[in-house]
């Protein structure tokens, strides 16, 4: 069975999948990551592509320092126990008025999105440090979370985006698509439901699930790949959650070495030591 390897910071929960053996259900702490220097860490990413130079290279949003810092393993990629900060950061070369970072996302081609939540955008910037660029832009809202599905700059890459300003009227889900020369908005789902949309994910047949920062169902809520909302999936509350309850995070994983249940959905609980794990089915 394949041993999955959480990183938790914040009100974020990643996941990422590590080619050892382990009890599936068993987790312990591998290492630190050393966050120097860093005043108000918000959201975090970690490169899994395996191949890449830049694979196991951890991410963390500084949005007080409007920075995302970069550190890397020093060895093991993703499997490392030792993390090394690279002194390069990502930051933008003007920065917007008012200027917010916080969250972070690593696509496919080593490209690291960024929300700028006041900004109402999403960046991206080098792997290694450099310049973050304006993207998405013209968002209904501000921008909690961003996942990614394809290269930048390719035909058909998809950027799913969950926008909430505090209150479900100033909430929006909404997916975007580039065409080749600009980026379209494929996709305006409304708030699908939730009191405000935070989280987003999006699994290996391009269903989307999108998370809520409430104490009341529903929790999460699906969204077909034809982006259609899929009415028959729920998402339950585990029964022994006998007090409230707030989401902090999602994310999906496919481990391919448990053929009997390979996808799974992370979530995070605010306020909580603990990251539960679920079956797709919710």
């Amino acid at each position: 069975m394949r041993k999955a390897a959480i990183s938790l910071l914040c009100a974020g929960v990643l996941v990422i999948t590590l080619a050892a053996p382990s009890l599936a259900t068993t987790y312990s702490a591998v290492c630190g990551i050393p966050y120097t220097g860093a005043t108000s860490n918000r959201g975090i990413a970690v490169n899994k592509n395996a191949g890449s130079p830049y694979y196991g290279y951890f991410y963390g949003v500084d949005s007080n320092a409007k920075v995302v810092r970069i550190l890397k393993p020093d060895s093991g990629g993703t499997s490392a126990t030792s993390y090394s900060d690279t002194k390069n950061v990502l930051s933008y070369a003007t920065q917007p008025p008012s200027t917010l970072l916080i969250h972070a996302f690593v696509g496919p081609d080593d490209t690291v999105w960024v929300t700028d939540y006041n900004a109402k955008q999403i960046c991206v910037g080098p792997p290694g440090g450099g310049d973050l660029t304006p993207a998405v832009t013209g968002l209904a809202y501000k921008p909690r979370s961003v996942y990614v599905t394809g290269n930048y700059g390719a035909v058909g890459t998809r950027v799913y985006v969950a926008e909430c300003e505090g209150t479900t009227a100033t909430s929006k889900c909404e997916v975007f698509e580039f065409d080749g020369t600009n980026w379209k908005r494929i996709a305006d789902l409304g708030t699908l439901g939730l009191s405000k949309p935070w989280f987003v994910t999006v699994d290996s047949a391009g269903n989307s699930y999108w998370a809520s920062f409430s104490t009341t169902a529903p929790y999460v809520k699906k969204v077909n790949a034809d982006l259609t909302v899929d009415n028959t999936w729920t998402f339950n509350k585990p029964s022994f959650i006998t007090s409230g309850w707030t989401p902090g995070g999602i994310a999906y994983v496919h481990e391919e070495d448990e053929p009997a249940q390979p996808d799974m959905l992370y979530v995070s609980g605010l306020y909580q030591t603990s990251c539960m794990r679920f079956d797709m089915s919710g």
